[in-house]
């Protein structure tokens, strides 16, 4: 939704900075509340400093007219992505991401996911964000879909690392 990894596949715009409202460190997988339960709730909301980017598909057959995207200026993950139809340039889709700091494992217990036991202990020391899941709310249904993740740290060696964030990589649109 955000960046998708096609970077030729788009016009890009760089339009500055902006502060936003974003949750950069939930203390654990979100409740959801406001009118539908589409808005995480009951955690921590920042001010972040994000580049403010706008992403205008090249293809005519694409469903969007454009995206405009939030990224952290610290830590360069997206917080808030919005998608505007091609039929209308009207609001389509809004999508938030939220994230959890690994040291906060340490004092915090984490929620388990059903039927899977984690061990969350091995990310506390790496002192990274976790991506904890997303609400993508199409506004014009209107409807929203909100994941849940249970992520650990992954162990990357150095030639993988290379291999996984390498130009080649990213433009295939693979992960």
């Amino acid at each position: 939704m955000g960046f998708g990894g096609k970077i030729y596949e788009n016009n890009w715009t760089y339009l500055g900075r902006r502060k936003v409202l974003a949750t950069i460190n939930v203390s654990t997988n979100p409740e959801f509340g406001g009118p539908s339960l589409w808005v995480p709730h009951k955690t921590r909301w920042e001010v972040r400093d994000t580049h403010v980017v706008l992403v205008q598909p090249k293809a005519d057959n694409h469903p969007y007219s454009a995206r405009i995207v939030f990224i952290d200026a610290e830590t360069y993950w997206t917080h808030w992505m919005f998608a505007f139809d091609k039929q209308d340039d009207q609001l389509l889709r809004m999508n938030q991401h939220f994230l959890k700091y690994s040291e906060d494992y340490g004092t915090e217990p984490p929620t388990q996911a059903p039927y899977i036991k984690q061990d969350f202990s091995k990310s506390v020391g790496h002192q990274v964000f976790l991506h904890l899941g997303q609400v993508d709310i199409n506004a014009k249904k209107p409807h929203a879909t909100m994941t849940h993740c249970f992520t650990n740290k992954r162990e990357f060696t150095a030639a993988r690392a290379k291999q996984f964030y390498s130009l080649r990589n990213m433009i295939s649109g693979r992960r």
